[in-house]
């Protein structure tokens, strides 16, 4: 069995799938097997199946498309490692990122491992990020960053946005992949997020390693970074309503710990609603009452209250406070205007 099985999901890198690949075959922990999931083009297949020629390590995988969730899906299906880890086809790693994570998940039997990351230009230059989810924030904050649950974290915390939920910065065991049924969401966005909350939230022991280990190319045209205007941004809907289904299913949650979780969704459903042009953003707040209960959706118009609707964006009001010579507007506390009378 190879200590770590790594799954590479790639589409349309070919400027950068070299530097990932070489990244993983040179890694310290030789003990690992390397799949490549590829849904092209040629150019992509082609260097893949080079690598695959001169490395027994790697096994490529063709033409699954089912975008993101069901490459990584393919990869986890395949795996043979005790441990998995996701690496995105234009990032790379530092030469002894497996053999650090593995000896952390080893020595403290985790189900999960956390680890930080560094953000670099599309040319491969370190980027001066100051602060970011990516440095582990909360996690930093923790009595026993090495075997922990999210019991052991505020659970506003858990929800923050800046607790990240991508797939690529964490180590996971994969007999707890398994045993909990854990598989990414197909030909839909917002992938991580669903499968990140559910591992989370069943794994037993995580531990957390406070080291840049991972180098996360900004690349502009990249899904993560190009402007939703359109209905893909929709697909962020029912990711929740999965998300919220399943905590409210698995865990005995109280009343604030729910108000919370609703909070997050009206912040991600503004944010998304935010980016399309007007005649979108009704047709998406329809879409959203077709995946949540009555009260749920009572509780979400209660706290949006009045919409104003713009030609790019729309901004709810939640709050209000009036003085004699002005009015402020409080929006979801991600911006506040202050309008004289």
């Amino acid at each position: 069995m190879p200590a770590v099985s790594v799954i590479i999901p790639v589409y349309n890198i070919e400027k950068y799938i070299t530097q990932c690949l070489e990244s993983v075959i040179n890694q310290t922990l030789f003990d690992i097997e390397i799949i490549i999931v590829s849904d092209g083009p040629k150019s992509c297949n082609k260097i893949c199946e080079e690598y695959a020629q001169k490395d027994k390590r790697i096994t490529l995988i063709k033409d699954i498309k089912q975008g993101l969730g069901g490459a990584r899906n393919a990869g986890l299906k395949k795996a043979q490692g005790k441990y998995v880890f996701f690496l995105d086809g234009d990032d790379w790693l530092t030469n002894k990122t497996l053999e650090k994570l593995y000896l952390q998940a080893e020595q403290n039997a985790s189900d999960m491992v956390f680890f930080q990351a560094s953000y670099v230009s599309e040319t491969g230059k370190k980027l001066a990020k100051q602060d970011s989810e990516f440095f582990l924030p909360f996690l930093s904050q923790l009595p026993s960053p090495l075997n922990f649950s999210w019991k052991d974290i505020l659970f506003k915390d858990i929800f923050n946005i800046r607790l990240a939920v991508v797939a690529w910065n964490k180590l996971y065991n994969k007999e707890f992949l398994q045993r909990n049924n854990l598989l990414f969401p197909v030909n839909t966005r917002y992938e991580d997020n669903e499968f990140f909350f559910k591992a989370f939230f069943q794994a037993k022991s995580i531990s957390a390693l406070f080291e840049k280990l991972y180098f996360y190319r900004q690349v502009k045209t990249s899904l993560a970074h190009t402007n939703k205007k359109n209905k893909n941004c929709f697909d962020i809907i029912k990711i929740w309503a999965n998300i919220k289904n399943f905590t409210h299913k698995e865990l005995l949650l109280d009343k604030s710990q729910i108000e919370t979780i609703n909070r997050r969704i009206i912040q991600d459903f503004s944010k998304n609603c935010r980016q399309l042009p007007a005649h979108l953003q009704k047709e998406f707040l329809l879409l959203a009452k077709k995946y949540f209960d009555i009260e749920f959706i009572t509780k979400l118009k209660e706290q949006i209250g009045n919409s104003y609707y713009f030609p790019c964006f729309w901004l709810p009001i939640i709050k209000i406070q009036k003085a004699p010579e002005k009015t402020e507007y409080t929006f979801l506390g991600l911006l506040k205007c202050k309008i004289k009378k």
